[in-house]
């Protein structure tokens, strides 16, 4: 059957009512209508309606009644007013798993901003943790009629044989079969679960007990879904939740064939390429550092958990431990406590192996772990944002402080970090580095964590707190590698950096240095030098950019060239950690958070530079959209710049305003 949907446009009223195919671009690209805020103005009537009864408006006026939709999230900038809505479309009741809709409402009732990706279900680029697939096939077909899926069992055996991890069971705690309206009438332990409903009755397959530890290794979840094909066809299957090794899966099935694959789990692979001397391995440069007084969001300290004090490397925001045998579960180890006096201070020893000063690295972590979360709460990713607490006192979900697991046992020269849902617990690994005797700790490549906890903010932002699939694949995935990197890069630079108008604006960085033996794992150096990187938007043509390193390396490179534009303007903030728009970094800091959440669900890259300069216009009234355009332009994605597929077409030129 012919699948009838409704596409959402906005300058209001316009409704279409024919299919969906006929309407949206080629499958696997995403339409914003958005360019300018301005233009999109309320009816006259909806001046004092609320912006609840605002979205309903519009999407009802565009063909999704009640009853056709659900709201995954919605979360209030603190920049702008803003509140961005994340709606997901209901087929016949199920939720549309690959269609993750974007709309930004203002206080004055203003559609800002509004998005409508498609999302094609691809297995992710090249170098996202180990996933070892039987297949590298991973689609959605076009069936000529709808596609049916009513068995779980199949779903869950199909998925096991497709991620070569037969021996894969349930989590731990009993599971447990879940109708709208009705209580659980069954459990089990195993793999074999309930047949009660079928895929149009919604049944849920969940963990009963949805415990901290809630990342151990198996199925977390069975649920019935539609999928959007490439014709506009829909077709029934299954979402596959599970967690196994350093990956966090959710998979799409139909008539028991995976077609669709996204890996929530991000990581750094490191390749030598130019030397750097960023870090000195060869002495202890510590200080014994204070948490800092402003705290975000931890009245009384970072060790604390609802009034409770934990003398150990454990709090609301971060647990951090060592797992050297890369199986262990953070409930079972025994973490570093503080010393009589209150100081975490634990001796280090370069020249020896770093198990020997394990405290010491759990502690870098644990500092470094909560120095993040207050920097990203201070700009906005907060409790209803879809931040990592365990205890929210504001909004969203709980349970999910992050793990961090230094010295891990399950690889070498890597870090990763797997971000679920909201109200799921992320989990950050950090290894040991091979590349010089003796080894060296991750977690002493502080630019590398705050590499890793920014794949979560940028993640969770995206697309809403209740969808982790948003930056999973494609020029997505390349751009959240790159966003992390920047992240990092902006931490890097100092106000002496800073040479004043017309000095050098610049800085020449690496990312991954301390543990690869002083050299960057990216293809080039950051730097906006053309000698040193130089990397344009004509890169993306050829095979080894596409891997979603290399595409984030161009991408950051870009950023990069945007943030000294800023610097040569504003200059360098005495501290990253707080929003302060009269300086370069942290201004531009403030704008990347709020492109994060005007972007929508898999972004381009295209939309997630148009995003920016969204953000710009309001952050600051367009007072800068130069600065933004003339970054872009020199690294070839100016205007008329264009991409498809491999065909790249570059473009150096700026608007003429500029």
């Amino acid at each position: 059957m012919r699948a009838t949907t409704h596409l959402l446009v906005l300058g209001w009223l316009l409704v279409s009512t024919v299919a969906r195919a006929d309407l949206l671009p080629s499958f696997g690209h995403q339409v914003n209508y958005a360019s300018k805020a301005d233009n999109f103005k309320p009816s006259s009537s909806r001046g004092s309606a609320s912006k609840e009864s605002i979205l309903a408006d519009v999407l009802e006026k565009n063909g999704y009644g009640e009853g056709q939709y659900t709201i995954l999230s919605s979360v209030k900038s603190p920049a702008t007013d803003i509140t961005y809505y994340s709606v997901r479309p209901l087929h016949e009741g199920l939720p549309v798993a690959n269609v993750n809709m974007g709309i930004g409402i203002d206080d004055s009732g203003h559609i800002s901003s509004l998005s409508v990706p498609v999302s094609p279900n691809t297995k992710p680029l090249s170098g996202q943790c180990r996933i070892n697939l039987r297949s590298a096939e991973s689609r959605v077909s076009s069936p000529g009629n709808e596609h049916q899926s009513t068995d779980p069992h199949q779903a869950i055996k199909s998925f096991l044989e497709y991620v070569n991890r037969p021996d894969l069971q349930p989590t731990d705690g009993s599971l447990k079969a879940s109708q709208p309206d009705k209580a659980a009438t069954s459990s089990r332990r195993s793999a074999g679960l309930t047949d009660e409903g079928s895929a149009t009755a919604a049944v849920a397959f969940t963990t009963a007990d949805d415990s901290l530890d809630g990342l151990n290794e198996g199925i977390e979840a069975v649920e019935p879904v539609a999928l959007l094909t490439e014709t506009g066809d829909y077709a029934t299957g299954y979402l596959v939740k599970a967690n196994f090794d350093d990956n966090v899966v959710r998979a799409h099935l139909v008539d028991g064939e995976v077609v669709g694959l996204n890996n929530l789990c991000t990581s750094l692979r490191y390749r030598a390429v130019a030397p750097n001397t960023l870090m000195d391995p060869t002495q202890d440069n510590r200080q014994l550092l204070a948490e800092p007084e402003w705290s975000a969001g931890a009245e009384n300290g970072w060790n604390h958990i609802q009034g409770q004090f934990y003398n150990e490397t454990r709090g609301n925001n971060v647990i951090v431990q060592a797992n050297p045998t890369g199986k262990g579960s953070w409930v079972d180890i025994t973490r570093p406590t503080a010393h009589s006096n209150g100081d975490f201070d634990y001796p280090i020893n370069f020249h020896a192996d770093p198990t020997t000063y394990a405290a010491a690295s759990i502690v870098q972590a644990h500092y470094w772990g909560n120095m993040m979360h207050d920097f990203s709460k201070n700009f906005g990713f907060d409790n209803q944002a879809g931040n990592f607490e365990d205890v929210n006192e504001a909004g969203g979900k709980g349970n999910d402080p992050v793990i961090i697991y230094v010295q891990d046992g399950s690889g070498f020269n890597n870090a990763n970090f797997a971000t679920p849902e909201d109200g799921k617990q992320p989990k950050m690994r950090l290894y040991l580095w091979d590349k010089t005797n003796p080894h060296r700790d991750g977690a002493f490549d502080w630019p590398s964590l705050v590499h890793e906890y920014t794949h979560g903010i940028t993640t969770r932002i995206t697309g809403g707190p209740a969808d982790s699939t948003c930056l999973s694949k494609g020029q997505a995935a390349g751009m959240g590698e790159g966003w992390s990197d920047f992240v990092a890069l902006a931490w890097l630079v100092h106000p002496s950096d800073y040479q004043g108008p017309g000095g050098k604006a610049d800085k020449v960085l690496g990312i991954g240095t301390y543990g690869n033996n002083g050299r960057t794992v990216r293809p080039h150096m950051y730097s906006t030098d053309m000698s040193v990187n130089p990397l344009t938007f004509s890169h993306l043509a050829q095979a080894k950019y596409q891997t979603v390193h290399a595409m984030g390396t161009l991408w950051a490179t870009i950023l990069y060239e945007v943030m000294w534009n800023f610097i040569a303007d504003l200059g360098v903030a005495p501290s990253i950690m707080h929003p302060d728009r009269q300086y370069g970094t942290t201004l531009m800091m403030e704008i990347m958070f709020e492109s994060w959440r005007r972007q929508g669900c898999d972004p381009t890259l295209f939309r997630a530079r148009d995003a920016m300069l969204e953000a710009e216009a309001i952050v600051s009234k367009g007072k800068y959209q130069c600065l933004i355009w003339r970054g872009f332009a020199k690294r070839g994605m100016g205007v008329g710049a264009s991409m498809k597929g491999t065909n790249v077409v570059e473009s150096f030129k700026a608007p003429t305003e500029c």
